[in-house]
């Protein structure tokens, strides 16, 4: 879809793009030498300065995404006479989750162009919400002043920073194939019942407690699960506001099914769902904490390093080098239970939600 507008009346006649939605068609010549689609023109404008070999990687990221059905893209861009003046687009994720994956503004900071920019990004926001979208989010590095800079000004606010963490690890013996390892996990219920993991390093007696496979659970039994652990939680609780459980667990899964292959685990106390440790296997031996969580009543009693540390068991074993987890700065508490198991901070973001979302959320709190 194609919107096409004045935005500034003081100055240039100026003329705005939209597109929302493309098809496969639109993007059938992107990152090739012939003539691209508008809404690939604008992502390669966007990241005009990177290098050739990363722009059009990224571009046919984007196409497969589009031909899979998968991550439509809001876009927008501001010209006049043909040249491209500022432009962004976003991503959809699973989940109901709209990500800024890209913003350019190529001339200086005046008030007609912060103008201009702010109907840009208002544009695609109102796009995005009439798609479903819930949570509108930004993450940049909180080294980039200048992206940060530019998106307060259009009316974005900081919720949280946010500090990705790594540990890197020696994979136990054997384990260097991971998809065998994989499949050598998808065992019975009845065997991983029977499965115990080391003593907790804590005064507290963890014995009765223990993993089993998500799987031996249903998706609703898994929603559940979450809302309880996000009841009081301190990591990035606007998200809570924005989404419902069921939009978080589909965003855990990002199209994977719910079977004996997806490693993830339920934390047991006293034979009762006590908290989770969901992982996500990426290129290069790379594992994801992607989430872990405590109902409120496990909080403060050491089981966050039971958690933690059986991530990182389960990281070994299926072959990977290396643990990434993301954490609020501001959780205390999970910080110093990261820390405390060996993962140290990688670099630090910044996300930024639409001003709106925050004071409308703060009006209701």
């Amino acid at each position: 879809m194609y919107a096409m507008g004045q935005i500034d009346e003081h100055g240039p006649v100026l003329k705005l793009f939209t597109q929302t939605g493309s098809t496969a068609a639109d993007w059938g010549n992107a990152g090739t030498r012939r003539a691209p689609s508008e809404l690939a023109r604008i992502v390669q404008w966007v990241h005009a300065e990177e290098t050739g070999g990363e722009l059009v990687t990224r571009v046919r990221e984007l196409a497969a995404d589009m031909q899979q059905g998968r991550r439509p893209i809001a876009a927008a861009s501001v010209g006049l006479e043909g040249e491209i003046l500022a432009a962004c687009y976003f991503r959809q994720l699973p989940g109901r989750v709209g990500d800024l994956a890209g913003l350019r503004i190529a001339k200086a900071r005046t008030p007609a162009g912060e103008s201009t920019v702010r109907q840009l990004m208002a544009h695609c926001e109102s796009e995005l919400v009439d798609r479903g979208i819930a949570q509108i989010q930004a993450v940049v590095p909180d080294t980039d002043w200048n992206t940060r800079e530019w998106l307060e000004i259009v009316g974005f606010e900081c919720v949280a920073k946010v500090e990705r963490r790594v540990v890197h690890l020696s994979p136990v013996a054997g384990s260097s194939n991971r998809g065998a390892l994989i499949d050598n996990l998808a065992v019975t219920r009845s065997t991983v019942e029977d499965m115990e993991f080391p003593r907790s390093r804590t005064a507290h007696d963890h014995r009765r407690d223990r993993f089993v496979r998500a799987a031996t659970f249903s998706e609703r039994d898994l929603v559940q699960l979450l809302s309880q652990t996000f009841e009081g939680t301190l990591d990035c609780p606007l998200l809570n506001a924005l989404r419902k459980p069921e939009d978080f667990l589909a965003s855990f899964l990002d199209g994977a099914a719910l079977d004996g292959t997806l490693p993830w685990w339920i934390y047991l106390r006293d034979e009762e769902p006590a908290g989770c440790v969901l992982l996500k296997n990426h290129a290069e031996q790379i594992t994801e904490l992607a989430y872990m969580g405590l109902v409120p009543e496990c909080r403060g009693q050491g089981r966050g390093h039971l958690l933690v540390d059986h991530a990182i068991d389960q990281t070994r074993r299926m072959g990977g080098s290396a643990l990434v987890a993301a954490v609020d700065a501001n959780n205390a508490p999970a910080v110093r239970t990261y820390a405390r198991s060996g993962l140290h901070v990688l670099d630090t973001m910044v996300v930024l939600f639409p001003r709106r979302t925050v004071q409308r959320h703060r009006k209701s709190a």
